[in-house]
C-alpha cells in the first residue's frame, strides 16, 4: 500500500489495530472496531495510547446482483476514496464547534481496492453518546455543528472530494436515466434491470436552481447529515457533537444539509423554528471567520439559502419518493 501525502502507512507499525467484521454494499468490505495503538512516535493531534479506529475498507468482491461497472458501484467506490481524502486533506481545517475525529493514519492500496484509515475513538475524546430519535437540543447542537462546518468552509472548491456534495442531489438520477435510454450503445448500459420510472423522473424535473448548481455562495456539506452520524457530549468533555461519516462530503449550499437533518422532524412551525436557529448560529459562525466583511457576507448567505431551503426540501421529497422505484 501506498500512503496518501499528508498521512503516515498505516504499514509503519506506528497505529495499528485488528480490525472488526462489517460489510456495506457493492461488495464493499467496511471493516471497523476499536482497538488499542501501539506507542510510536509522538503525534501532533490524539495521543497513541488512547483506543482509535481502523476502517478497513475492500472492494475486490462484487455480489452476484452487482455490476463492478454499474453507475452505484462506481459511486459507491468513489465514496471511500473521497472520505479518505476529506480526512487527509480537509479535517484539519475544521474547529472545535465543527468536531470530526482525527486522522492518525491512511493508506491506499496501488490498485485502489483497499483502503485503511486510523481514526481518533470520539468515544474516548468525549463523544459517546448516540441519538437515533433527537431531542430539540440534540437537534440544535447538531444544526450549530452544521452552521460552524458550513462556515468554515464557504467557498473553498471541493478539490477530489464530490463536485455536488450528497447522495440525493439530481445527477444521481441522471446517471440512471442515460443508462435506462435505448438511444444509447448497448456498451453504456450499465443497469438495465432498473425501473423506468426512474428514467420519467429525470424527463419530468424541470431545470432549477439545484439541478444548474447555480449559486453564488457555495461550501462544502456534508452529505449524510443524520443523527446516527453525529456523537454526542457524554458530559466528560468538551459539549456539543461531533460527526462521522463523510463518504458523501462535497460541494453545495448548506440547507441541503439542513433539509436532510430536519426531514420529518414535526411540524411546520417546528421546521421553521429549527431553520431560524441555524441561520442565527451561520450567521455568527461566518461573522468570526471572516472578520470586517464578515456581517455583510453573512447577510448574503443567509438571504440566498433561505430562499433555497424550499428546494432543498423539494429535492430531497423527489429522491424519497423515487426510492425503491
Amino acid at each position: 500500500m501506498k500512503a496518501p501525502t499528508g498521512a503516515p502507512s498505516l504499514l509503519d507499525g506506528d497505529a495499528v489495530a485488528d480490525s472488526g467484521r462489517g460489510t456495506k454494499g457493492c461488495g464493499a468490505k467496511d471493516r471497523s472496531k476499536k482497538g488499542k495503538a501501539k506507542k510510536g512516535r509522538k503525534r501532533d493531534r490524539a495521543p497513541l495510547d488512547n483506543t482509535v479506529i481502523v476502517k478497513h475498507i475492500q472492494l475486490g468482491s462484487v455480489s452476484e446482483d452487482e455490476d463492478r461497472e454499474g453507475a452505484s458501484y462506481k459511486r459507491k467506490h468513489r465514496s471511500y476514496h473521497v472520505e479518505t481524502e476529506f480526512y487527509r486533506s480537509f479535517s484539519s481545517k475544521t474547529t472545535p464547534s465543527c468536531r470530526v475525529p482525527s486522522l492518525l493514519a491512511c493508506a491506499t492500496s496501488d490498485d485502489g481496492l483497499e483502503m485503511g484509515l486510523v481514526l481518533e475513538d470520539l468515544d474516548s475524546a468525549g463523544f459517546s453518546a448516540r441519538r437515533y430519535r433527537m431531542g430539540v437540543a440534540d437537534i440544535r447542537a447538531c444544526l450549530r455543528w452544521l452552521a460552524s462546518f458550513h462556515a468554515t468552509f464557504l467557498g473553498v472548491q471541493p478539490g477530489d472530494l464530490w463536485e455536488t456534495g450528497t447522495y440525493w442531489h439530481l445527477g444521481t438520477r441522471y446517471i440512471l436515466y442515460i443508462s435506462l435510454s435505448p438511444s444509447l450503445p448497448l456498451s453504456l448500459s450499465l443497469s438495465p434491470s432498473l425501473s423506468p420510472s426512474r428514467m420519467d423522473e429525470y424527463r419530468a424535473m424541470p431545470r432549477g436552481r439545484l439541478k444548474n448548481q447555480a449559486h453564488k455562495h457555495q461550501t462544502l456539506v456534508h452529505g449524510d447529515a443524520k443523527p446516527a452520524n453525529f456523537c454526542f457530549a457524554d458530559g466528560t468533555g468538551p459539549e456539543g457533537v461531533a460527526a462521522v461519516d463523510f463518504q458523501y462530503v462535497g460541494k453545495g449550499v448548506g440547507v441541503r444539509d439542513v433539509a436532510y437533518l430536519l426531514y420529518r422532524e414535526g411540524d411546520s412551525e417546528t421546521e421553521a423554528g429549527y431553520l431560524s436557529d441555524y441561520f442565527q448560529y451561520l450567521r455568527g459562525c461566518i461573522m468570526e471567520r471572516h472578520g470586517v466583511k464578515g456581517a455583510t457576507l453573512a447577510e448574503e448567505v443567509v438571504a440566498e439559502w433561505t430562499s433555497l431551503y424550499p428546494v432543498a426540501v423539494d429535492d430531497f421529497d423527489r429522491f424519497y419518493a423515487g426510492w425503491g422505484c
